[in-house]
């Protein structure tokens, strides 16, 4: 077993198996049989197993000293607290994109997701709090908006613009 479990409710999964079962997915020519008896139960896995890893990492945070958060390193994202927000920003980005291919989703009214970026940011400047409120608000929405989907929305056009500008068309499952 790799990686921390998630509850599938058919059983016990790490992020290993279900990246492994993805692929297995895709490389096999069944799935309109299998996503119709697996699909939103790997979705709602991945969902859950995102939540767990957020709380995990505020747990860590909140008992790290502003200062550690601050430090500057080598790496892409120059402090733990630029890694963080980079990415809780993409997950809001990721799920602005989605607003458009499902406007009944109730999930995707939340008000995080029209939220100015870089007002978010200057709220997390003077503590970790806001954050670990937002970040449980946006784990719900995961979670809700995975609850939501069906066989018929697993399977929308899903069209969006890259962060590099760049017309992305798809469908959601993928």
């Amino acid at each position: 077993e790799k990686g921390p479990q998630v509850e599938t409710g058919q059983g016990r999964l790490s992020s290993y198996d279900l990246i492994k079962l993805l692929s297995i997915v895709e490389e096999k020519c069944f799935f309109k049989i299998f996503w119709r008896q697996y699909m939103k139960t790997i979705f709602l896995a991945m969902a859950k197993y995102n939540g767990n890893v957020n709380a995990e990492i505020a747990g860590l945070l909140s008992g790290m000293p502003a200062e550690k958060l601050a430090v500057k390193s080598k790496a892409y994202y120059p402090t733990i607290m630029d890694a963080v927000l980079h990415v809780f920003l993409s997950d809001i980005g990721m799920f602005r994109r989605f607003k458009a291919t499902f406007p009944e989703s109730k999930a995707l009214s939340l008000p995080l997701l029209t939220a100015d970026t870089v007002l978010l940011k200057k709220e997390f400047e003077d503590g970790l709090e806001k954050y670990f409120q937002y970040r449980k608000e946006i784990d719900g929405m995961i979670n809700q908006f995975v609850g939501e989907l069906d066989d018929e929305a697993l399977v929308r056009d899903f069209k969006y613009v890259n962060y590099k500008g760049e017309a992305v068309e798809t469908i959601v499952w993928k």
